[in-house]
């Protein structure tokens, strides 16, 4: 993912002497433990995330964006998190650029992959102290083994070599702890949940959460099986970010319609670059652009669905029938109860309000106006019973 650049906003003027940041090699390992030990909150979240969306983009690169990444979960009888790519693998040189310098990244000049921090290839060392790799490359296997040693900077080291008739690509393994098992198994189905791609789990395709779509549109969907009491969800670069709505100040207004719309039941869909997320990538970063970028999907995605809602009431035959799909719609229990603030201000039936409320004793005493019938306002139906009935 490209960098977002920023200027810098202030001006030298009259310096005389200027001094550069750094890190002293004596703080290298400190800046490393803070790296590994403290940049991510979930450790079993960050490694499925991390080695998962890395060999997302590495099908990418490699052209075949549509076939599944393949992850082998942890079990009593083997302890290891598996994530096996079909990518182009990497060379020894390659190896030892990605996986033992910090910052390096191969991706921060296109939008079509995910990475870009060069942080998120050691994220194993936020679980463990040691994680393998296994890369092949036409008929060879060849294993490293990356560790912290006593300088708690880390290596990696070489394993060995061996003949393969796997395709190529790269597959990383992270021993996981007994009592652990449970939480990857959980944690991976959650992860990996918003991958386009649906990847490949224990040799079948990742059950998904149901999703029901009562309405989509352009990069959106509203998702009634989705609890409204959630937050709404950014899906970028496969991973579902939940959007922290206090942050969504553009989006107040006078009857809070756009912060009740921006509900649970909302999932965004944005394209790599759109917004930007944090150094342990397990949230969004609020700068102004992604602020903005949100904002605006979020009136693009209430604008039309008010339209098509439009439609649909377009189609009914009577203002009766209207307002028995407001009903089902916007009722207590609709699963679009939380878009009622904002949708029913822009929706009508030929003219004709549907948030009307019509009651007979209305129509007895006039308080309608002048009424010439009940046709649109009352739909009259008999139930003849039989004589045994």
């Amino acid at each position: 993912m490209k960098i977002i650049e920023k200027k810098p906003t202030v001006e030298a003027s009259g310096v005389t002497t200027t001094a550069k940041f750094g890190i002293k090699e004596a703080g290298v390992g400190h800046i490393f433990h803070i790296l590994r030990n403290q940049l991510y909150s979930d450790a079993a979240t960050a490694v499925i995330r991390e080695y998962a969306t890395n060999a997302a983009d590495a099908h990418v690169e490699a052209g075949i964006s549509e076939r599944p990444i393949e992850v082998t979960l942890p079990s009593r009888f083997n302890l290891q998190f598996k994530v096996r790519d079909y990518g182009k693998s990497l060379s020894p040189e390659e190896i030892v650029d990605i996986f033992a310098f910090y910052g390096e990244s191969t991706k921060r000049n296109t939008n079509n992959q995910t990475g870009m921090l060069g942080i998120g290839s050691k994220s194993g060392f936020a679980y463990g102290d040691n994680f393998v790799i296994n890369a092949y490359i036409d008929g060879t296997c060849t294993t490293y083994n990356a560790y912290i040693d006593d300088s708690q900077v880390g290596c990696i080291s070489k394993l060995g070599e061996a003949s393969t008739e796997e395709e190529n690509g790269l597959e990383i393994a992270i021993p996981v702890k007994q009592g652990d098992i449970d939480d990857f198994n959980s944690k991976a189905k959650t992860t990996l949940e918003h991958f386009k791609v649906t990847p490949l789990v224990n040799g079948k395709p990742l059950a998904k959460s149901d999703v029901e779509v009562i309405l989509e549109g352009d990069g959106w969907i509203w998702d009634g099986a989705a609890s409204e009491y959630n937050s709404p969800i950014a899906v970028m670069g496969n991973i579902g970010y939940p959007i922290g709505s206090d942050h969504l100040k553009g989006l107040n207004s006078d009857d809070n319609s756009y912060s009740n719309f921006a509900c649970g039941n909302l999932r965004l869909e944005f394209e790599i670059g759109d917004l930007e997320i944090a150094a342990s990538r397990e949230g969004l970063q609020y700068s102004d652009y992604t602020i903005k970028n949100i904002e605006t999907k979020v009136k693009k995605a209430a604008k039309e669905m008010a339209e098509k809602l439009e439609a649909k009431f377009s189609n009914c035959h009577s203002l009766y029938a209207a307002k028995v799909l407001a009903n089902e719609i916007f009722d207590l229990h609709g699963k679009l109860r939380r878009a009622r603030y904002l949708l029913k201000k822009e929706i009508s039936y030929k003219g004709k309000d549907i948030d009307v409320r019509v009651r007979l004793h209305d129509l007895e005493v006039g308080n309608l106006g002048k009424v010439d019938n009940l046709e649109g306002y009352v739909e009259v139906h008999q139930y003849v019973k039989s004589y045994r009935g």
